[in-house]
């Protein structure tokens, strides 16, 4: 009896921590958002919502290689979710690692054929030297959502620089 409260207890915490983490993040808060969410996923370690949480606040501040980690860790729990392979390839991104960046998109891709995966799929291909390929993806992101600004900006930068 005294083990089910203490879980409860822990559980209670750690749905907290994520709460205010979450919270924090989607308000920019990364540093304050890293903060709690790194002690809910000390709660539970293999809690794939909090590591991918986690993973996308070290992303957005620029703490690219924790992000990595995290994520890749968010992985090994949750391998079907196309936005931790989407934050793994921004991740992956930003630490200049653009040949894990293009894996992680094209993941990404497979798993949900969204106009962003495809935007940063090509955006990566592009920074790859891959220009061909960029604009087959970007041109992809474009099919998807035509009102995708973004992608429309990026094509015709790469058709100016041609």
């Amino acid at each position: 009896m005294f083990k089910e409260i203490i879980m409860c207890i822990n559980n209670n915490e750690e749905e907290n921590l994520f709460e205010m983490g979450n919270n924090l993040y989607k308000n920019g808060r990364y540093l304050e958002a890293i903060s709690y969410l790194s002690r809910a996923v000390d709660l539970n370690p293999a809690n794939d919502r909090n590591l991918y949480i986690l993973g996308c606040s070290y992303c957005e501040n620029g703490q690219y290689i924790d992000a990595i980690g995290c994520l890749l860790r968010a992985i090994e729990f949750n391998s079907t979710m196309s936005w931790i392979w989407h934050w793994l390839g921004r991740s992956y991104f930003g630490n200049r690692q653009y040949d894990e960046a293009i894996s992680s998109f094209k993941k990404a891709v497979e798993l949900d054929s969204d106009e962003e995966h495809w935007y940063w799929l090509g955006v990566s291909y592009y920074s790859n030297g891959q220009s061909q390929e960029a604009i087959n993806s970007l041109l992809k992101a474009v099919e998807l959502n035509p009102n995708y600004q973004l992608a429309i900006e990026y094509l015709n930068d790469i058709n100016n620089n041609s």
